[in-house]
């Protein structure tokens, strides 16, 4: 259910973040559709708690609580750490491409 925590605080600046840094309106719209079950929003739950995370983990009222915390102390550092995490998340989903001149090197070793 941290999922939820996560969409409940942090989902506007999620949606702002898409918006502008991926530009995909498709991706924007299955984010608002999906909400908190959106892959991108469990991500997001992972990274931040290795952010705040003490030995185990945190739980969701404890998450809750850091976030609110933060988002209040640094809205911010808030914007800026979700925007990058955003952009990881994508970098990561992108299909890696080989370059065509490493292409053409393949070929000239057939």
């Amino acid at each position: 259910m941290s999922n939820l925590v996560v969409w409940e605080l942090l989902g506007h600046l999620i949606i702002r973040s898409v918006e502008t840094r991926i530009g995909d309106p498709v991706e924007t719209l299955k984010l608002e559709r999906l909400r908190e079950k959106h892959p991108l929003i469990q991500y997001i739950e992972a990274r931040f708690n290795e952010f705040f995370k003490p030995a185990g983990g945190l739980s969701c009222p404890e998450l809750r609580e850091r976030l609110n915390e933060f988002l209040k102390e640094y809205p911010e550092k808030t914007k800026k750490l979700v925007e990058a995490i955003v952009s990881e998340y994508y970098l990561q989903r992108r299909p890696r491409k080989t370059p065509k001149h490493y292409t053409d090197f393949q070929q000239l070793m057939v």
